[in-house]
């Protein structure tokens, strides 16, 4: 899970001079799992501030593979979630973006997702 969440921050507040290199250690592009040649939205790239990760939702995990939702709130206390895939590529896990980058949708409240404690609510 907190591969996941540094993948996606990391990724998202990168501008796009740094993003390439970034995204070539940290990143495969679905379906094909190939290192990124450009750059790809991780659904909320950002200039201004970064949502809170406020929880997550397991969707499967194999040895190589995790899906999940991670539940993110803006400072104002909107909330909306994102599904992201890792995989296990070498000795660490990369997340897995899609080519058309990830969607982010709405989320109306946490239920079926594990709250991280001691985030702004």
């Amino acid at each position: 899970m907190i591969a996941m969440m540094q993948h996606q921050a990391r990724l998202a507040g990168l501008n796009d001079s740094a993003w390439l290199a970034a995204a070539r250690r940290m990143a495969v592009v679905a379906p094909a799992d190939q290192p990124p040649t450009q750059r790809i939205s991780t659904g909320f790239d950002s200039a201004a501030d970064l949502p809170y990760f406020a929880g997550f939702r397991m969707l499967s995990y194999t040895g190589d593979r995790a899906v999940a939702d991670l539940a993110l709130q803006t400072a104002a206390g909107a909330l909306s979630s994102v599904r992201v895939t890792e995989k296990w590529e070498g000795s660490d896990w990369k997340t897995e973006l899609p080519a058309n980058g990830e969607t982010i949708s709405p989320l109306p409240d946490f239920d079926n997702f594990q709250p991280w404690s001691g985030v702004p609510r």
